[in-house]
């Protein structure tokens, strides 16, 4: 069985839109964790409370993003794993047949040289 057909079988259609989330996810993630944090320690306490406030706000989005993208993550997983057990199927189902073509080709080839 050729890689592309082997390839047509997988539901893309389910995959493609979950990929597409789990990518913006994954970009936000990013964006959250390349943000420079805001300095604080420089003496004014009710300013340095709004800073670790305003962080613990974005390390909670970042925990919230996290969550969303493993669930995305399972989800694409899950498909996966069901196509791969299609995939598993069919490939024991060509296997058989051909085994069975093999020893009639076998038989056929034994009843020739008997004649």
């Amino acid at each position: 069985m050729s890689y592309l057909s082997v390839a047509s079988k997988i539901p893309w259609g389910k995959i493609a839109p979950v990929a597409d989330g789990a990518i913006r996810l994954a970009d936000k993630l990013i964006e959250i964790l390349l943000k420079k944090p805001k300095e604080a320690g420089k003496g004014d306490i009710a300013k340095d409370i709004d800073i670790i406030s305003g962080r613990i706000t974005d390390l909670e989005e970042y925990e919230k993003s996290q969550s969303e993208l493993v669930k995305n993550i399972a989800e694409r997983q899950d498909s996966l794993v069901v196509s791969l057990k299609i995939i598993d199927v069919r490939v024991k189902y060509c296997f058989i047949i051909s085994l069975i073509g093999l020893i009639l080709a076998g038989i056929a080839l034994v009843v020739l040289l008997l004649r």
